[in-house]
């Protein structure tokens, strides 16, 4: 018995301009599937290939920061992390400050986490 193939190839650099949003929106979710499962090495290569064919969309950027976070490279989690904010339209999503303050506890960077955990609680309503 021969194992399948889990996942389509990815398009050739000369057709990644032509994809349809339905692709894109594919590719979306089965990069949420992977990082879901924990299976971060299949993960990556379609992030990097989402941010570069979505440069307007925050969510590849936020799942990235997430996926460095899980292998250990706070500082590159951060990188995206920043990079997100850029790209929302008015008030920050309420998960990147939380993902930065863990990040910067990560790096025995007190300060900076007790200021991000705070931005954090404050996107959280009252019971």
């Amino acid at each position: 018995m021969r194992p399948t193939q889990s996942v389509a190839p990815l398009p050739h650099a000369s057709a990644m301009n032509r994809l349809q949003p339905q692709q894109a929106a594919w590719l979306q979710e089965v990069t949420t599937v992977f990082l879901q499962c924990r299976q971060y090495a299949k993960a990556q290569p379609l992030l990097r290939l989402l941010i570069r064919l979505l440069p307007d969309d925050p969510a590849p950027l936020r799942q990235m920061a997430y996926l460095c976070y899980q292998l250990g490279r706070y500082e590159l989690a951060l990188k995206y992390c920043r990079a997100c904010e850029k790209r929302l339209p008015g008030a920050s999503e309420a998960r990147l400050p939380l993902l930065r303050s863990h990040c910067h506890l990560k790096l025995g960077q007190r300060e900076p986490a007790l200021t991000h955990y705070l931005q954090f609680l404050s996107t959280r309503s009252a019971p």
